[in-house]
């Protein structure tokens, strides 16, 4: 610019010749080399522009690679994790094989049916207005205190008159079930000589008054194949052995009702009662 100001402003015709043509090659080397320097500028600026968005792109790819090399880090150890899970489900699948199907299926809970909803509301009424007869909602089950005397398995003219009742109401359940009835004592040892001899411990006494309970049952026309006796001795008081009335409550005989196929049962029960020999 200042070189074309100057020829521009300057009478030509004053000066000589060559020094004229020399001021127009110095104008035209100045405007080649602006022209340079602005193109420089140019690339300069859109290198520098690529630059920066370079450089950007790579911290965002440094990001990507970091959050996937975080992702795959929690998906080996979920990995190992179910390698560890897989590997305790085959434990207790094998050691679940070991063990009878017949005491697995015992071990779950009867499942609840219109049909036997109707026979535990049928033993419920059983309970209503009597002492020596509770019902538990819970266990579905009846719990009887015939009032058994310490160290006795006998069964009382006033306890027959409600386990009859009892068997008035398991004399109607179809077939496809079978009673339990589970003898319970409290948790005094059993110490007198004549109790001793004749049922050794507590187990054995709670075993016996299962089976007390049972011939009423049988008296009352329930069919005794249907029936299966347990005892569980002192281990499973309904409330604390804290004084004389509430031991009196844990000797009991609870009795339940069980789908057959939940239920323990002989092998031979399977096989029709004409084939099997009865000596």
């Amino acid at each position: 610019m200042f070189v074309d100001d100057f020829l521009t402003h300057i009478d030509l015709k004053a000066y000589p010749a060559p020094l004229v043509k020399g001021a127009f090659k110095m104008r035209n080397v100045w405007s080649m080399k602006i022209l340079v320097v602005l193109l420089v500028a140019v690339v300069a600026q859109g290198c520098m522009v690529r630059l920066t968005d370079y450089r950007k792109l790579q911290d965002e790819h440094a990001l990507v690679v970091a959050h996937v090399e975080g992702l795959e880090d929690e998906v080996a150890s979920k990995e190992d994790d179910l390698g560890r899970l897989q590997a305790e489900n085959e434990t207790l699948r094998a050691q679940l094989g070991d063990r009878d199907p017949k005491i697995v299926r015992l071990e779950e809970p009867p499942r609840t049916t219109p049909q036997l909803t109707a026979i535990w509301a049928k033993l419920e009424a059983v309970a209503t207005g009597r002492k020596d007869v509770a019902w538990d909602a819970t266990g579905h089950k009846l719990i009887v205190s015939v009032d058994f005397d310490l160290g006795r398995a006998t069964v009382r003219p006033a306890g027959k008159a409600s386990i009859k009742q009892i068997a008035g109401v398991l004399r109607g359940v179809p077939s496809g079930y079978v009673f339990y009835v589970d003898g319970h004592t409290d948790n005094l040892p059993v110490k007198h000589p004549t109790t001793l001899k004749k049922y050794g411990d507590n187990p054995g006494l709670a075993a016996a008054r299962a089976l007390a309970v049972m011939r009423v049952l049988r008296e009352g026309g329930v069919r005794p194949k249907l029936m299966v006796a347990r005892s569980f001795g002192p281990y499973y008081p309904i409330v604390p052995n804290a004084d004389k009335p509430s031991r009196a409550k844990n000797r009991r005989v609870e009795i339940s009702v069980v789908p057959a196929g939940t239920a323990f049962s002989p092998t031979a029960m399977l096989v029709p009662e004409s084939d099997v020999a009865v000596k």
